[in-house]
């Protein structure tokens, strides 16, 4: 006797053989690693734009899918499953950002206002699904 009729006694054979395929199906589901996404933020202070990766495999392709978005930019951080934040100044200074919405965007603007306290938020953004939070 099969645990799920043990467990399930008067259950019908249908329903003890979906809960034998769901339970098979859990025990799959629990094997399977996490899915890690990589994120980046590229910067240039020449032009003052920067550009964005999200829901790449690694950490060098996340670079340089975020420095492929903005010519001669260099890549300012990265992040796995988080939200990354790009705070940018008049003057040029930037700032940037990871951990929760909040944490990120916290970041970013403090590292930004230490150069120039006219600095603003111009992206948030999560690694896993990509949407800008900001409009820039």
């Amino acid at each position: 006797m099969s645990y799920i009729q043990q467990a399930y006694p008067t259950a019908s054979p249908q329903t003890q053989l979906g809960l034998a395929n769901l339970r098979v199906g859990m025990a799959h589901q629990q094997q399977q690693p996490l899915h890690v996404a990589y994120g980046a933020i590229a910067w240039s202070p020449a032009s003052g734009h920067g550009g964005w990766s999200y829901c790449c495999s690694s950490v060098a392709e996340a670079e340089r899918a975020a420095e492929s978005e903005e010519p001669g930019s260099i890549w300012v951080c990265w992040g796995s499953n988080t939200m990354l934040a790009l705070a940018k100044g008049p003057t040029g200074a930037y700032g940037y950002g990871w951990g929760t919405q909040k944490a990120a965007r916290k970041a970013a603007l403090r590292m930004c206002h230490q150069y120039d306290r006219a600095g603003v938020l111009v992206l948030l953004f999560d690694t896993r699904v990509g949407s800008n939070l900001v409009s820039t």
